[in-house]
């Protein structure tokens, strides 16, 4: 895709943001490769009125590429992507939350590029560092060290503010980080090519390196051991009974 504004004139590939504003003439166009199919983009509306980044300095993003393979770039793109995903099921409060999220994540990546941090709300601020400890779960739920402190220190939080700011949430960050990797464990012990992989050896990949407490833990979240659980899962898939070995 490229967009233009201001004098500025920006290439994008698959991955990157640009920012533009409505009230001011703008180009964009999209290209496409022979046997590529139509291009596709997310586009969020953000009111000016609500991005607290002086104008000066906003104006200076206008028509840029903005990466988003890493930092608040790819915290937003993610959000993005699962909002695109999810909104057909979303009631009118659910979509207003998501749509305060949205915009809070989407200051922080500006803020960020404008160098402005520091002029963001409490709020927003919150917002963006709960989403930045999000993806930081998200890429060490392999480590078996992954909890609080972990995480507090990381982010040069106190573990009392890591608390404090999941508390909202209804959700523990222990129980945030057990949820998560017992989710990366039920879609492994679904997949096919995972199939000669032991049980144990499934939550041993996602830090449940206690094939006890993995189990107690999975039939606790799923009604189902998680040997059963895959043998229900593939044995119907596959039309035929499992091996008794695959666990």
């Amino acid at each position: 895709m490229e967009v233009s504004q201001d004098r500025n004139d920006t290439a994008l590939f698959a991955g990157d943001f640009a920012l533009w504003t409505s009230s001011r003439p703008y180009r964009g166009r999209t290209v496409s490769a022979a046997g590529t199919g139509a291009a596709r983009a997310i586009i969020l509306h953000l009111p000016r009125t609500l991005v607290p980044v002086p104008e000066a300095k906003l104006d200076r993003l206008f028509a840029c590429a903005l990466p988003a393979r890493s930092g608040m770039g790819r915290i937003l793109a993610d959000h993005l992507v699962s909002v695109a995903r999810e909104a057909p099921g979303l009631d009118e409060l659910e979509s207003e939350r998501i749509g305060l999220a949205s915009l809070d994540l989407a200051t922080g990546l500006l803020a960020a590029r404008a160098n402005v941090q520091d002029r963001l709300p409490p709020e927003t601020r919150h917002q963006v560092l709960l989403a930045r400890i999000d993806i930081f779960i998200q890429d060490h739920l392999a480590d078996p060290q992954l909890g609080p402190g972990v995480i507090a220190a990381h982010h040069h939080i106190s573990v009392r503010l890591l608390h404090q700011l999941f508390r909202n949430r209804g959700e523990t960050v222990s129980a945030a980080i057990r949820r998560r990797r017992l989710e990366r464990c039920h879609g492994d012990l679904t997949n096919p090519r995972l199939l000669t992989v032991p049980v144990h050896a499934i939550g041993a990949r996602w830090g449940l390196t206690s094939p006890d407490r993995f189990s107690r833990s999975f039939r606790a979240a799923y009604g189902v051991p998680p040997g059963e659980h895959r043998r229900t899962a593939l044995g119907t898939r596959r039309g035929e009974p499992m091996h008794p070995s695959a666990d």
